[in-house]
């Protein structure tokens, strides 16, 4: 990340520049695809004027503070840089387990009274390249929400067991989108 802080109409201290060069360092912690960072404190009119602009993945970021010295406007503009890096990154996360699309924005209501398989609804796609010789142990009884729990965590892409509720195997899968999709399997009537 390049960090750039830069003072008008008066001199800031080598040890505060080296301070504020840290911090904005450390958002690499909250946000790692920071790209460039920049700080601008201006002196006018008997007051600091600190403003701080980020370019977050491709967004830029900016906050703006006022105070009576340079190191309290410089803590307060990295303060407020600081939430708002927080907020883009988990806007972001709540994006992608909703399964929308980084370039759209907001996604489509989902009706509460369905799960996420029906509202998914099923696509053929989803299932390429998934056939799988050994897709688990069928004979482990276990519920939808552990079996996904358990291929989330896991390297595999899907994964076989028996659906205590129906009494039937089931599968649950990676789907494209990002989501756990499940298949309940019927068995053929003798």
């Amino acid at each position: 990340m390049k960090t750039e802080v830069t003072t008008r109409h008066f001199d800031i201290s080598e040890s505060l520049k080296k301070r504020t060069e840290e911090r904005l360092n450390k958002l690499h912690r909250f946000f790692d695809r920071i790209l460039d960072a920049r700080v601008v404190v201006s002196f006018e009119k008997n007051r600091y004027d600190a403003e701080a602009t980020l370019i977050a993945n491709g967004t830029p970021i900016t906050s703006h503070a006022v105070g009576d010295t340079d190191k309290v406007a410089l803590e307060q503009v990295l303060d407020k840089l600081e939430v708002q890096i927080r907020r883009h990154k988990d806007r972001l996360t709540r994006q992608k387990r909703r399964g929308v699309p980084p370039d759209r924005k907001g996604g489509e209501p989902v009706d509460e009274d369905h799960t996420e398989a029906e509202v998914g609804g099923f696509d053929e796609m989803d299932l390429d390249g998934l056939v799988s010789e050994d897709a688990g142990d069928w004979s482990v009884s276990m519920s939808v929400a552990e079996a996904a729990a358990q291929l989330r965590v896991s390297s595999r892409e899907t994964l076989g067991f028996t659906n205590p509720e129906t009494a039937r195997p089931a599968l649950v899968f990676k789907r494209r989108d990002g989501n756990v999709g499940v298949v309940d399997i019927n068995r053929p009537r003798s």
